[in-house]
């Protein structure tokens, strides 16, 4: 497992001194590189957010060749390419090595995902849909989903067995300086040496250990390398040998190290001096002490170089990292500025919320900051945007339990209309439905699952009514229009005999053309013109007749009447008889009243002129009341 991280996985913290502090290799049995004099430079480094610019080749290609790529109209498309690629990337990739991939794509699958819903949530408003109702998944976010979480998963784990394979690596090199403690006293002088190569072979083919203990037990290995070599008197031939080795190895990775001076390219040049590092400690030995403090001067000065370009870059990058913590910082504020109990509609949610994720994308979008600043940005950030989302989801828990008020609301009145739609009395059937049908109206929305079907139910009960008065009407035109015929030739035909004078117009007579009239049925609406005629013609008659006036006045009355009926004008008719039962409760209560004056009257003579008054006001007022019965009881029988 080490192994395969090895590459990608960067060196323990080198020591940073300055070059008045550089240990003397000479005086020292510790080798300790100096990277660079700025003691700063490696915190700054750790603080780097990488997750805001990957730096393999293949995650920047693959941003790239997505992002120059305009998104397509079917967008499930692209979005099951991408999720095959992190497929095949979770289950056939090194898990350690294709964090920067994962990253790339959940951008890109982010932004594309997001350009969808936003194409499906406006569709759904165009159809009369709801926003809060609103709700739209994929099998490729489902599965999006899932993958992401076998991804933490899979690295958590290869993380936790890393970190006990470090842990068993710093046993083994702890049992090797054991032994190569024990070696130094113990084990006779013709065996000391190639018992010493057989634990350098050893020590070297370990994997790494910890970050925290790597100084610690490399300086304690070191320093008994340095007193095996100081104490072995015999067979010095082999230790210059050795020592001559050495010296040419380090002289390579000193030429190595000044040439990466010329590198432009500062990342690359530091990772590469980061392996020279690491061969220096680990995999060369020492040189003779008399060379010794020269020779580290020179790979530390080549090294100081290196370090003193990188730290110059990272001026730079903290000069932008503070930059955008400014950005993010106003866009933090903006969050916050929105005050949930200040928005008190949909419509006012809906603007904020528009607004917030603009101010969040912003937030997305706004380049590095420094681990530090990121995770105080970051909580800032979160404790914003949970604050507006409480509130939002408070405001449309309300709007949700409004919405199953008028749900209940609406099944009452389809219930009403599905119980009236086969009715037999049209009239008020007719009268129900449209107050019934201006009643749903000014009820507001119902959950959108809902919406639909209830919708539907109640349009086809109101159709089916509807469609049955529109047929009834159809047959009643039909025999409307040879009712209208009929009359016409019927009030020709009497027209014809008033001229001739061969009619004769009794007030009995009247009465027979009225019924026969009415017989005739009614006339479409267009051609009620009709019975006025019918009706002028009979007032002209009238005219020819010794009729009393009240008489007179009632045979009009009761023509009014069967007019009103004759097309069809109901609403007439009842008006009519709410007036009269008025008018005859009225007099009906004046007459009692004139009754009880009456007698509290000592002389009850027509001489008394205030008893005469009353007396003819309570005869006019009962001669009133009857005729007002005759037309009720006339229009009861309409």
């Amino acid at each position: 497992m080490l192994d395969e991280i090895k590459e990608n996985t960067p060196l323990e913290n080198l020591e940073e001194t300055n070059e008045s502090a550089t240990t003397n290799e000479a005086n020292s049995t510790v080798e300790t590189p100096i990277l660079t004099s700025q003691e700063t430079t490696e915190a700054l480094l750790d603080e780097v957010i990488l997750a805001d610019e990957p730096k393999t080749k293949p995650a920047k290609a693959l941003k790239s060749a997505v992002k120059d790529q305009p998104l397509a109209d079917d967008n499930n498309a692209d979005l099951e390419t991408l999720v095959e690629t992190l497929d095949n990337l979770v289950n056939n990739g090194p898990i350690n090595k294709i964090k920067d991939e994962v990253e790339a794509i959940k951008t890109v699958f982010d932004a594309k995902f997001k350009t969808l819903l936003e194409t499906q949530k406006a569709a759904f408003i165009a159809e009369g849909g709801d926003s809060i109702d609103f709700h739209f998944s994929t099998p490729y976010k489902t599965k999006y989903n899932e993958l992401l979480n076998q991804y933490k998963k899979t690295r958590a784990q290869f993380y936790k067995a890393l970190d006990q394979e470090l842990q068993d690596n710093l046993k083994i090199k702890l049992d090797i300086i054991k032994a190569l403690k024990e070696l130094i006293d113990n084990v006779e002088d013709t065996n000391k040496y190639v018992a010493f190569k057989n634990l350098q072979e050893r020590w070297n083919k370990v994997g790494q250990i910890p970050r925290n203990n790597y100084n610690d037990t490399w300086q304690t290995y070191l320093h008994h390398v340095e007193r095996f070599y100081d104490l072995l008197h015999i067979n010095n031939d082999l230790r210059d040998l050795d020592f001559k080795h050495n010296l040419d190895e380090k002289e390579k990775l000193i030429k190595r190290a000044e040439k990466l001076a010329s590198e432009p390219n500062i990342d690359v040049a530091f990772k590469e001096l980061q392996q020279l590092h690491k061969a220096w400690k680990e995999d060369i030995g020492p040189v003779q002490k008399e060379i010794r403090e020269e020779v580290w001067n020179r790979f530390s000065d080549a090294t100081k170089v290196i370090h003193d370009k990188r730290h110059e870059a990272f001026k730079d990058i903290k000069v932008e990292f503070d930059e955008n913590a400014a950005k993010k910082e106003a866009l933090i504020t903006s969050i916050a500025a929105f005050n949930p109990e200040m928005l008190k509609s949909h419509a006012d949610w809906q603007n904020a919320i528009k607004s917030i994720d603009k101010c969040r994308d912003e937030f997305f979008k706004v380049g590095r900051v420094s681990r530090k600043q990121n995770e105080a940005l970051w909580k800032k950030f979160k404790e914003a945007t949970q604050l507006f989302n409480s509130g939002k989801n408070e405001f449309y828990k309300l709007v949700k339990n409004e919405q199953l008020d008028n749900l209940t609301k609406k099944r009452n009145l389809l219930n009403q209309a599905q119980t009236l739609k086969d009715s037999e009395d049209i009239v008020a059937a007719a009268e129900v439905f449209k107050k019934i049908q201006a009643e749903w109206k000014n009820i507001g929305h119902v959950p959108r699952k809902y919406s639909d079907k209830i919708w539907h139910e109640f349009k086809d009960a109101c159709n089916h009514f509807f469609e049955r008065i529109h047929a009834e009407k159809e047959v009643d035109n039909h025999g409307q229009i040879e009712a209208f015929n009929a009359k016409k030739v019927y009030l020709e035909a009497l027209k014809k005999k008033a001229e001739d004078s061969k009619l004769t117009v009794t007030q009995d007579n009247l009465q027979e053309y009225i019924k026969d009239w009415k017989t005739l049925g009614y006339v479409p609406d267009g051609k009620r013109q009709i019975e006025d005629k019918f009706n002028k013609f009979l007032e002209k008659s009238l005219e020819d007749l010794d009729l009393d006036k009240k008489d007179l006045a009632f045979i009009k009355y009761k023509m009014l009447m069967d007019g009103y009926k004759a097309t069809n004008n109901i609403k007439k008719i009842e008006n009519e008889q709410f007036f009269l039962i008025k008018k005859i409760d009225e007099l009906t209560r004046e007459i009692q009243q004139l009754d009880n004056n009456m007698s509290f009257f000592s002389n009850t003579t027509e001489s008394n002129p205030l008893f005469a008054n009353v007396l003819k006001t309570l005869k006019k007022n009962q001669e009133d009341l009857k005729v007002l019965k005759e037309k009720y009881d006339y229009l009861k029988t309409l």
